[in-house]
């Protein structure tokens, strides 16, 4: 199956590199003799709607040329002769996914350190802000720097974290 790719003209999404279209493939709605049709019809109608610029450069891709880790890192997708990852953005993106499990096991942990404060047990308090303390380190302790491939990266996950 063939995917569409073409630089993000949305200045809102500075982030995004590149706009991915998936051609509606099976739609009764949409009916083209070839797949070539199907693509140029799908490129023509999102130049109309202004989400590829009329002068922008195009991509038509098979979607078994793309990185495995392409969805999870798509953000941080570019155009390098071919899809590619920028690694520096997958970096941020993976940073991220850790601070928002960080996050929520900084959660989990307040109803047991209220619980402690309540019942008076200074051992189980310091136990617990402890951990806390160890969470909020994490970002600061991680260094993605170290992992040089996409998957790699996407497979980095900080001990503490659940």
């Amino acid at each position: 199956m063939k995917r569409i790719l073409s630089l993000n003209t949305d200045p809102d999404r500075d982030f995004h590199n590149l706009r991915e279209f998936i051609p509606p493939y099976g739609s009764s709605n949409i009916v083209f003799d070839t797949e070539e049709e199907l693509l140029e019809h799908i490129i023509q109608r999102n130049i109309e709607e202004g989400l590829i610029a009329p002068d922008a450069d195009v991509y038509i891709v098979d979607k078994a040329d793309f990185p495995p880790e392409w969805d999870y890192f798509f953000d941080a997708g570019e155009w390098q002769n071919g899809p590619a990852i920028n690694m520096p953005k997958a970096r941020t993106i993976q940073m991220a996914h850790i601070r928002k499990a960080r996050d929520a096991g900084l959660a989990k942990l307040d109803v047991p350190y209220l619980k402690a404060l309540e019942a008076g047990d200074t051992v189980e308090q310091q136990r617990i802000a402890d951990l806390k303390q160890g969470l909020r380190d994490v970002p600061q302790t991680c260094d993605l720097e170290q992992y040089t491939t996409p998957w790699a990266l996407k497979t980095a996950w900080p001990e503490e974290l659940p």
